[in-house]
């Protein structure tokens, strides 16, 4: 049974093609990625969904629920996926396959195996979150907000020309008056990512000549979304960075073998201290090798970047790697 901590992850060259799809087809869509184990598999298989779980975590009305399926099904073909390769354009349908039983509740469907390598096997440039943050929100709108921002919560700030804002939204040539797209996008979409979302966004305006020509934005944590424990291990790993290493020969091994800056290395190395220092070190060779075959076009991070967050992720979500 799928549950609302489960991940969707997409290559960030996906996110601008979702500008057209409306909010039921953005919850089916996320729905049916989060079946998918975008770090480990290689190639799409057939999976069967329940309506029933798709009612529970979008809080459907269940005499709506099938009605809603079958048509999100029909429409999100409609709209594929538009991307570059090779300095072609390509148009993808997102599914291959699309089966509905309604007499049992449940749907079979295959991704496009064309979209293989923006959603399966990711290792850098993706962006990922849980259903929990996403399946609230209200509108199609602030989804698309928070797809454009999510991306950029590392970085902690981004700038766009308004123009391209526009265009990333799937507004382009709407709301001529900043005011106008003020009070239907972007205050609504601020406080609804505040409200159930885990990050918390912040803009001002630049202006030229009295006129809105660009936006700054603000990507912060957002606290008061995350669960207890969540809470209670950002507080452990932040207290692990006090100089101090408890695990220094793993430490060493990540400085070394994987080219680790030291501090990053002494934070994984007090995460992992104890229980989780073998297991740790037996990863090491299998990332290393991983790392090695991204192909140098596709790599946008250092080995010990790489390592870093592959490491973090497993030692504080577990059984990603």
């Amino acid at each position: 049974m799928k549950n609302e901590n489960d991940i969707v992850a997409k290559h960030n060259d996906m996110i601008p093609t979702l500008q057209r799809l409306e909010l039921q087809e953005l919850r089916l869509l996320a729905f049916c990625l989060s079946h998918i184990d975008s770090k480990h598999d290689t190639t799409f298989f057939e999976i069967t969904a329940s309506v029933q779980d798709l009612i529970a975590i979008f809080k459907i009305s269940p005499n709506a629920a099938y009605e809603i399926v079958k048509q999100t099904i029909k429409s999100i073909n409609q709209k594929p996926a538009e991307y570059e390769e090779d300095g072609e354009k390509v148009l993808a349908f997102w599914f291959q396959t699309m089966r509905y039983t309604p007499l049992d509740g449940k749907f079979t469907f295959k991704m496009n195996p064309d979209l293989a390598p923006r959603l399966l096997d990711l290792r850098n440039n993706f962006t990922e979150y849980r259903l929990k943050d996403v399946y609230q929100f209200k509108s199609a709108s602030t989804w698309h907000l928070y797809e454009i921002l999510r991306q950029w919560k590392s970085a902690g700030k981004v700038k766009f020309d308004l123009n391209e804002f526009k265009m990333r939204l799937g507004v382009a040539g709407r709301y001529p008056r900043f005011s106008d797209l003020k009070k239907r996008i972007l205050d609504p979409g601020q406080r609804d990512i505040a409200a159930y979302s885990d990050i918390k966004i912040e803009y001002e305006k630049i202006t030229k000549a009295r006129k809105v020509v660009a936006l700054r934005f603000f990507i912060v944590e957002n606290q008061s979304t995350k669960t207890h424990t969540e809470k209670v291990r950002a507080v452990v790993e932040k207290q692990l960075d006090h100089g101090q290493c408890f695990a220094p020969e793993l430490a060493a091994i990540l400085r070394d073998q994987c080219r680790m800056h030291a501090k990053q290395a002494r934070q994984l190395a007090n995460l992992a201290a104890g229980d989780d220092e073998q297991r740790t070190k037996k990863l090491i060779p299998k990332l290393i090798e991983r790392y090695k075959k991204i192909p140098a076009e596709n790599c946008s991070t250092s080995l010990g970047g790489y390592c870093f967050k592959a490491l973090r992720d497993e030692l504080t979500r577990g059984s990603l790697i």
